[in-house]
């Protein structure tokens, strides 16, 4: 059971991270994707591939929404597996937990300086949480479909 405690705790203290992002003024929030944005561009620069530098923020910043939930979505796949459920009533809790995260997070943002809130960030949100489950999914599934295979042949040598 301790294993599932500590990925619940992972999962709502990366839901918690979610959060302190939204709570981000304006100014703040643009000087944090700024700088993943510069280091983009210096990668880019270094590899001679050609872009449009406010055109690469805002693709940034979309991403992180992605990314974000895509985690939370994952690390929810791992509490629900841990607890031994079956994955298709699990689904329709992890979606809901992460729609339900991607509306209040935008709801936040309506209290933070220079910023508002956007139906198509919530949409996007939960796009990388279906993202992250089918991802997880496949790679627990993968790994289950190794391991059978493994002990069915461990089984035929004995």
């Amino acid at each position: 059971m301790a294993p599932v405690i500590i990925i619940l705790i992972i999962t709502f203290l990366w839901t918690g991270f979610i959060f302190s992002n939204s709570l981000k003024d304006g100014e703040s929030s643009l000087r944090q994707s700024g700088l993943v944005r510069e280091t983009v561009e210096r990668l880019l620069d270094s590899s001679g591939i050609s872009y449009d530098s406010s055109r690469l923020e805002h693709i940034i910043r979309k991403a992180a929404h992605v990314f974000e939930y895509a985690v939370q979505a994952a690390l929810s796949v791992c509490v629900t597996k841990s607890l031994k459920r079956k994955m298709r009533q699990g689904a329709v809790h992890i979606f809901f937990f992460s729609l339900a995260t991607a509306v209040f997070d935008e709801y936040l943002q309506l209290f933070s300086g220079g910023r508002g809130s956007s139906v198509s960030d919530v949409l996007l949100d939960f796009c990388g949480a279906v993202a992250g489950f089918l991802v997880i999914n496949g790679i627990w599934s993968l790994v289950a479909t190794i391991k059978s295979k493994s002990a069915v042949k461990s089984a035929a040598v004995k």
